[in-house]
């Protein structure tokens, strides 16, 4: 990572972590939105359910029932919460993610795959970011332009010649 992308990287990490917790969770929506879930919505912001949000992925032929939840925290996220967004969603969704501007522990990413039990995806803050960049949520891209010389100007035939 150059050093422009790696200080953008850096305020897009903090601009996430002093947003409300409920606009963490309205960016997160739109992320979703742009890598292909349809029909996404954020709960309301009390009597969720254990759930920030839910929507629908298309894979192939498959409609997958996704719910996420949302920290926006600087504590890193451990199993129990893990365990907590899988009983919210197990029965009702197909897929959990669970997306945080922090990191999750090796016990939290080992509970996430569990055999036989719903999984959950982690999107860690430096994933979230990679993708708000990737499909600009928060960040615009602009062209550079750089000069070169046009060597058909100099050229024997040219008309300056």
């Amino acid at each position: 990572m150059d050093a422009h992308d790696h200080e953008l990287h850096q305020q897009l990490k903090e601009l996430l972590f002093n947003i409300d917790p409920y606009q963490f969770e309205d960016v997160s929506a739109m992320l979703l939105r742009a890598m292909g879930f349809r029909e996404v919505e954020v709960t309301s912001k009390s009597n969720d359910g254990g759930i920030d949000g839910h929507g629908q992925l298309k894979i192939g032929i498959v409609n997958v029932s996704a719910a996420f939840q949302c920290k926006r925290w600087t504590k890193t996220v451990s199993r129990p919460e893990i365990d907590a967004v899988r009983g919210a969603t197990q029965g009702k969704f197909d897929q959990a993610i669970f997306l945080t501007t922090s990191s999750f522990t090796d016990g939290a990413r080992k509970e996430s795959i569990r055999s036989g039990c719903i999984p959950v995806v982690m999107i860690d803050g430096d994933a979230i970011v990679k993708l708000m960049i990737e499909h600009e949520i928060g960040v615009t891209k602009q062209p550079i332009s750089i000069s070169k010389i046009d060597e058909n100007f100099f050229a024997e035939d040219s008309e300056i010649n």
